[in-house]
């Protein structure tokens, strides 16, 4: 492509992209200004001249992602930053009005970053003349601490929703259409995702929800709860609580010790496969209550809802510890996977349904030739991005029928495409994917050979 065709103008100045498989690419764009640790992001600044956006920028600081042993590891995870407020664009052209998927990474709350190679958009942003959007936010106790006086809790969400209001006003310029909004996510993005549809702020911002593999029995915090992990980690950095205020300038690197130390303290606690660390918390302003039945209750019969999951979601966790050597190895994998991904979702799905919005799940079967890793926790999403390059040291891909692969994954990014672009994952010449239904609740399963049945 010739230069010109790789700039872009938005609200802030002038950008320079790249092209990636026949598409623009461009990185680092800031949705929101630092305003300072625990600080509410604030508006984006202007730059004068023009801005190289040619180059993936940092993720918000972070311990090792402890899916390696299943996704894998990328040199980019390094670059961290606590201004990491950006997001990433892939489009066909800027002349246009596309449809857009804004993407929420996954990464258990903790990890993740929206420049990471996993989700390069740029073969989903080709295939489907869509317009792919990946966005940071902030993690951890850096984006869920909720200490009166210090942080006003729920900032990770408050990103979003700066990203997503960004996006909204600048999308145009990159050749997306601002009233064609899919808000779609893996994991925790999943849960932010749904999290969005129960937000009064955004309602009506985007009108389709794709969610991949959503932990719905993680449970929004009360204010006590929260407050109880605030002062394990004012604890655990030896700080006093009349002292809270040095928290806002205790190195990031003894931040992130403090709260992997809180996480083990509270996991001896309670067993949990997923401690309760920091997540949102109820604050009666943007969530005000269970996140499923409040995103019934706000998006009810206004966004239509795809969502989806993997066979065997628990073993990304399982796979490596003694219980793999249990004879209900299995039934481990499947009884924790039910409780806290599947019964979750097929209960959004159903009452979703209920009040109008049109409901598609699917499973996803498709196993990793790796023993005990089967279809687990994130195994789906090279084929969503079709981006396989991306994965080259993903240990849950070794040995897997590349051929057989690809053409799953095109078969899979057909459904997305059609979702994102009509609101129904149906399209011509496809097996037909019926409407989930709480009287008949049949799925789309994804593996060798699609087939539809009833699931329950």
């Amino acid at each position: 492509m010739e230069n010109n065709k790789l700039r872009a103008d938005c609200e802030q100045g002038k950008l320079v992209g790249t092209e990636e498989k026949g598409t623009l690419a461009f990185y680092d764009i800031p949705y929101g200004a630092d305003k300072g640790r625990f600080m509410k992001v604030g508006e984006p600044l202007k730059w004068n001249g023009i801005r190289d956006a040619t180059k993936p920028g940092p993720i918000f600081p972070q311990l090792n992602n402890r899916l390696a042993s299943v996704m894998g590891t990328k040199k980019e995870e390094h670059n961290q930053s606590e201004d990491a407020f950006r997001l990433n664009i892939w489009t066909k052209g800027t002349d246009e009005k596309r449809p857009v998927v804004f993407w929420i990474h996954g990464g258990g709350f903790l990890t993740g970053g929206g420049s990471l190679p996993w989700y390069n958009g740029s073969q989903l942003a080709a295939n489907g003349d869509v317009v792919v959007v990946t966005v940071n936010y902030r993690l951890g106790t850096l984006g869920n601490l909720f200490l009166p006086g210090i942080s006003e809790g729920n900032l990770a969400l408050k990103d979003l929703i700066a990203a997503l209001y960004w996006v909204r006003k600048n999308i145009e310029c990159f050749g997306g259409d601002p009233d064609q909004i899919t808000v779609a996510g893996q994991s925790a993005g999943a849960w932010y995702s749904v999290a969005l549809m129960a937000c009064e702020e955004v309602k009506g911002m985007f009108n389709r929800t794709a969610l991949f593999s959503l932990p719905g029995g993680v449970n929004p915090l009360n204010k006590n709860e929260s407050i109880e992990l605030s002062h394990l980690i004012l604890e655990n950095l030896s700080i006093d609580e009349r002292d809270k205020d040095k928290l806002v300038d205790v190195p990031v690197e003894q931040i992130l010790a403090a709260q992997g130390e809180v996480a083990k303290e509270i996991q001896r606690r309670t067993q949990e496969l997923i401690p309760t660390t920091f997540f949102p918390i109820i604050d009666g302003i943007l969530l005000k209550g269970n996140i499923i039945s409040e995103a019934v209750r706000i998006s009810g019969s206004k966004v239509n809802v795809m969502a989806g999951l993997t066979a065997e979601e628990n073993a990304a966790f399982l796979h490596h510890t003694s219980l793999k050597h249990e004879d209900n190895y299995l039934e481990i994998v499947e009884s924790s996977s039910n409780a806290l991904f599947k019964f979750p979702t097929y209960d959004l799905m159903t009452d979703l349904n209920d009040v109008d919005s049109n409901t598609y799940v699917f499973n996803f079967n498709y196993q990793s030739p790796k023993p005990y890793i089967l279809a687990c926790h994130c195994m789906d999403l090279p084929f969503v991005f079709g981006n396989f390059d991306k994965w080259e040291n993903a240990p849950m891909l070794e040995g897997v029928n590349r051929e057989e692969a690809q053409s799953l994954s095109n078969q899979i990014q057909e459904y997305f495409l059609s979702f994102i672009k009509n609101g129904t994952p149906n399209h011509e010449n496809s097996l037909d994917w019926p409407i989930f239904e709480r009287k008949e609740q049949k799925a789309m399963i994804f593996d060798k050979n699609l087939e539809v049945k009833k699931v329950d």
